[in-house]
């Protein structure tokens, strides 16, 4: 944009407008006093960019096992240890260093006597400091392909190109050892014991080039750099185009013992049989403390042919993992509403969000719940059925604050948010410090233990394997169905500010009321042919708006808009397949996807988006119908 005016400029810079922005511009410019605009740019010539990665994998794993008797029991034991490494270099080019990038476009046309040393009349980069460093002028309002001088200076220059380089490495060490024995007996049979120990380490740590990550001991422009650069933030660093080249570091390690028993609990011909299965874990993290498991499972196959009924209960955790816990920086491009712009209705920003890691992390907790019945019954061989009721909560759930959320919670008031919005590089602690989002330099995200889900359904399934050989028909059939009913699945974020979502139903994520999967085959010697059916229930696209027409709606609310259409209708997608052997070794087959050429309803959500099309493609087919067809060879 238009350059700052010759009062506001530091001493060695050069005043004057803009040299590649038309004269009537920069007069217009100068006449309504605007020092600098915003423009979008294809930047005609630059990109794309090019990642080149190299790896190295490095794996020792050696075990044992073995049997011997104690008290006149048999017992196995089988023990392991494994360490793995891993090395990832990667190296990006073509890409622009945005502050070289800014003092390529703020340029000027060289007067005499303006110590630029440049001959009167040729342009130059405004800023001493950058032509200190060798900066080459850009054009960036035309549709003009950029000289390789101005590449080079664009990609990073003679300190900094040909682009960023980040160096990691992880490494995980894990060692078992168990033993498994029957040692008693009770009235129902004998009790089966399983109990070990495990330890686990992982580590890693990636280091970055000076002007991605920053501030650190080292030579310019190798990872793990100093950035020592009057033209780049070398505190916080982010300064390549695109990409999170931050250094980072950190280990964890755990320790865990269990112990398992399977104990009969009835065995009779009356009565049926019936199995008891305890289990408990405790487990010991050197970040994330103390963690202890359990599970309790019965079955009993009744004195009903064919009927089996099955139960679990267990308590599950999931730790914190190394990204989670040490993450190195990362930041995206993004856009938010700023509410302190016009309020309350806000304006639309640009805005860089940082996401890090969190030490303090705690594990997950859940509460799995499941009940069941199976049957097979004798006079039907070949026929299985099952359905199972499950429930799962999951409470401290490890999850980041959105980009929104804070930016409106510290608007509203609550100061704790403010800290997520990062002012001239400095961390926001109250809401008087964000009022102008022209001086954020970051807004961050953090994980935290503070969701929580809870979801419960039910889950399907029947099969019949038969042949008709009796009718001198030739092969075999299978038939075989598979459905999942979801109840319900609330995901509660738990921060001030925002609701509990309910997913079930809500057709443009992932978890339908109804999914239902048959396949039908019939297989022979010599061919084969499948059928098979999805069929995915209908919903809505949210489950938090409210379709009415106009005239009847209520008031929307934020949480609540009004919408005139809120309905996904069901639908069913048949596909087809088949096969044909030559030989022993040469198989011919064929697969016809969607074969009724289905469309996918449409998802408004995403109805700019264009790699998905308006459709959602965690659910639905946004492809088509499809052939494949194909050899397969085999020794």
């Amino acid at each position: 944009g238009n350059g700052p005016s010759a009062a506001s400029l530091p001493a060695g810079d050069l005043p004057g407008p803009n040299a590649y922005l038309p004269a009537s511009i920069n007069a217009a410019c100068v006449a309504n006093g605007i020092t600098n605009f915003s423009f979008g740019s294809n930047y005609i010539g630059l990109g794309p960019q090019i990642v080149y990665t190299n790896r190295d994998n490095r794996r020792l794993a050696v075990g044992g096992d073995g049997a011997f008797n104690i008290f006149d029991t048999d017992w196995t034991w089988d023990t392991y240890y494994t360490h793995g490494e891993n090395d990832t270099n990667i190296h990006v080019r073509q890409i622009t260093l945005k502050p070289y990038l800014y003092a390529a476009i703020d340029s000027v046309v060289a007067q005499p006597g303006d110590g630029s040393g440049a001959v009167p009349g040729t342009i130059v980069c405004r800023s001493s400091a950058a032509r200190a460093e060798g900066c080459v002028p850009f054009d960036p309002f035309g549709s003009i392909t950029p000289s390789q001088a101005q590449t080079n200076w664009l990609y990073g220059g003679s300190k900094w190109g040909p682009g960023p380089l980040q160096i990691s490495h992880q490494m995980q060490d894990a060692a078992s050892f168990s033993v498994n024995g029957t040692p008693i007996d009770d009235w129902a049979g004998k009790i089966s014991i399983a109990s070990g120990v495990e330890y686990r380490q992982e580590a890693y740590d990636v280091h970055g080039d000076g002007a991605g990550n920053g501030t650190i001991a080292g030579a310019d422009g190798a990872p793990g750099s100093q950035c020592s650069d009057p033209l780049l933030n070398c505190v916080n660093g982010t300064n390549w185009y695109a990409g999170s080249f931050h250094n980072a570091q950190g280990n964890y390690h755990v320790i865990e013992a269990f112990v398992e028993a399977g104990v009969p609990l009835l065995d009779d011909a009356e009565w049926g049989k019936a199995d008891l299965d305890i289990a408990g874990r405790g487990e010991h993290y050197s970040t994330a403390g103390q963690a202890l498991t359990w599970k309790v499972g019965l079955t009993w196959d009744t004195p009903i042919d064919g009927v089996r009924l099955r139960t679990l209960q267990s308590r599950d955790v999931r730790a914190p993992n190394l990204s989670e816990l040490f993450a190195a920086p990362t930041t995206a491009n993004g856009t938010a509403n700023d509410p302190w712009l016009n309020p309350p209705t806000g304006g639309q920003i640009q805005v860089i969000n940082g996401t890090y890691g969190n030490p303090n992390l705690k594990p997950e907790k859940a509460i799995n719940t499941q009940l069941g019945v199976v049957f097979q019954p004798s006079w039907l061989p070949g026929f299985s059925a099952s359905a199972d009721y499950y429930r799962i909560y999951i409470s401290g759930q490890i999850s980041t604050v959105p980009v929104q959320t804070s930016i409106n919670n510290c608007f509203a008031g609550i100061a704790s948010y403010c800290n997520a919005i990062v002012v001239n590089g400095v961390t926001a602690t109250s809401p008087a410090l964000p009022q102008s989002s022209s001086n954020w330099t970051s807004v961050n995200t953090t994980y935290f233990n503070i969701a929580s889900t809870v979801t419960d359904g039910f889950n399907y399934e029947a099969s019949y394997q038969f042949d008709l050989q009796d009718w001198d028909v030739p092969g075999n059939f299978v038939l075989r169905t598979m459905a999942t009913n979801v109840s319900k699945f609330i995901s509660n974020p738990g921060l001030a500010g925002t609701f509990p979502l309910e997913s079930a139903g809500n057709d443009t994520g992932n978890t339908p009321h109804w999914k239902i999967f048959g396949v039908q085959t019939y297989e022979t010697d010599k061919y084969s042919l499948t059928l098979s059916e999805t069929i995915i229930s209908e919903g809505v696209q949210n489950k938090s708006w409210i379709q009415c027409t106009p005239g009847s709606c209520p008031v929307p609310t934020l949480q609540n808009p009004t919408v005139n259409d809120n309905h996904v209708p069901a639908i069913g997608y048949l596909n087809v397949g088949g096969s044909y052997n030559l030989d022993d070794h040469w198989k011919l087959y064929f697969q016809i996807d969607n074969v009724m050429n289905q469309n996918a309803p449409p998802y408004y959500a995403n109805s700019q988006n264009p790699t998905d099309d308006g459709v959602n493609p965690a659910l639905y087919d946004d492809i088509g119908r499809m052939f494949h067809v194909g050899v397969r060879v085999q020794d």
